[in-house]
């Protein structure tokens, strides 16, 4: 998912991206472009976080099957 030399801050930007979109959603008061920006950022850290642990999940079963 992510190169070998990315993969120690992707984790790090993936956080990051979940707390500002946290933050945009909680200072706008209505729906408003920074409600949405806010929801945006939060939606794709789900994305992210549901790839990446689907991905771990194939990864650690293609390593087991590679033993057998």
């Amino acid at each position: 998912m992510a190169s070998e030399k990315t993969k120690g801050n992707f984790g790090a930007i993936v956080i990051m991206f979940f707390i500002v979109g946290i933050f945009f959603m909680v200072i706008d008061e209505g729906i408003g472009i920074i409600f949405g920006i806010g929801l945006l950022l939060f939606f794709f850290v789900l994305i992210v976080g549901i790839i990446a642990v689907m991905w771990s999940i194939a990864g650690s079963a293609e390593r087991m099957t590679r033993r057998f």
